[in-house]
């Protein structure tokens, strides 16, 4: 099995890493909605992106992220060119992190560790990766929560 193979399905499955990366840049691009095993971390670098779930609707600007519990069902529109990022969490190491969607500010050195972890994406696991998973779960643990969503009505009546 070539590297590429064997991680195309490392941001669903469980067994893999900690933490897996990828970087991409799409213009006025929408995402079905979806979800995954994993936590996930979504980098907005240029652009501005919108990010719905089943309890809001976030909008997500450059230099921040939106984080995504582990099988949470959420859909994405790119507004625009847009650059970014994301990062797809284990499951076990999800159990610190919050438990509902959040818009954050990404520091400093969560920006450069996320980019470094895509830039890795298609590289199996090794120590390397191991130590830069460490940096960003740490980092993810101290993320402060921005008030960039719009919570959806629960009252039926809405």
């Amino acid at each position: 099995m070539s590297d590429t193979a064997a991680w195309i399905d490392l941001y669903d499955d469980d067994t893999g890493p900690l933490v897996v990366g990828r970087a991409g840049t799409q213009v006025n691009h929408d995402t079905a909605p979806h979800s995954h095993r994993r936590g996930q971390l979504i980098g907005c670098g240029r652009g501005v992106l919108s990010v719905g779930a089943d309890t809001g609707h976030w909008v997500i600007p450059a230099r921040h992220a939106i984080w995504l519990p582990p099988a949470r069902p959420h859909s994405s529109r790119m507004h625009g060119p847009f650059t970014g990022w994301s990062l797809y969490v284990a499951g076990p190491a999800c159990q610190s992190l919050p438990d509902s969607p959040c818009t954050v500010a990404v520091s400093p050195l969560l920006w450069e560790a996320a980019l470094r972890c895509a830039e890795r994406a298609n590289a199996l696991p090794d120590p390397v990766q191991d130590r830069l998973a460490g940096v960003i779960l740490d980092e993810l643990r101290s993320m402060v929560p921005r008030p960039l969503g719009l919570p959806m009505p629960s009252d039926a009546r809405l």
